[in-house]
């Protein structure tokens, strides 16, 4: 061990089989919100969750959050001036659980029903730069790849939120993938 390609071999290692164990990327994102250039905004993600919630009668929510600061899944934590968040919230009707599956975002009325409960799933997409917080207009959805719930699951997939933009709203993006850890379950029986 006292030669000196041994022991950069051996360090190698297990600085690969550290970072191995440390936890897997959490995954990359493309946020355009607008036209000028100083609107786009490209990011690793530092900070991601998925939160499940079960309400007999109403439906279910799944919510993914993913920042490029330390936010948190026991409580929020705004993004600090120049972070931002990306939060998507999948809905399903009563009766329906969430699967891996794509949910469209075509507006508010496109779902059916009301925004708590609708009569088909879909998805609600929301960016909060600073203190600054602003929807995705309507276009594209959220492919869900993956989603585990349960204790130590996780969820992830592929964000293909996308609208043009026309007279009367600016052209808006969020797309990227996404992996991340199931922090929070609870189902209709109030089980987490």
């Amino acid at each position: 061990m006292n030669d000196p390609l041994t022991r950069c071999s051996v360090g190698l290692l297990a600085a690969v089989v550290l970072a191995a164990c440390n936890g897997r990327p959490l995954g990359t994102l493309d946020v355009r919100l607008g036209s000028p250039a100083n609107s786009r905004h490209a990011f690793t993600v530092r900070t991601g969750f998925a939160e499940y919630v079960e309400l007999a009668d109403v439906g279910s929510e799944l919510t993914v959050t993913l920042a490029n600061y330390e936010a948190s899944c026991e409580r929020y934590v705004p993004p600090p001036e120049g972070k931002l968040s990306v939060t998507v919230v999948v809905f399903a009707p009563s009766g329906t659980r969430i699967a891996a599956a794509t949910y469209p975002w075509a507006g508010p009325q496109a779902h059916g029903g009301t925004p708590t409960r609708p009569e088909r799933a879909y998805s609600l997409p929301t960016v909060r730069i600073g203190r600054k917080s602003q929807l995705i207009e309507p276009g594209g959805g959220v492919e869900l790849r993956r989603v585990e719930l349960a204790r130590e699951g996780r969820v992830s997939g592929l964000l293909q939120f996308e609208s043009p933009g026309d007279a009367d709203h600016e052209a808006t993006s969020i797309t990227g993938r996404f992996d991340v850890p199931l922090c929070r379950v609870r189902d209709s029986h109030g089980q987490t």
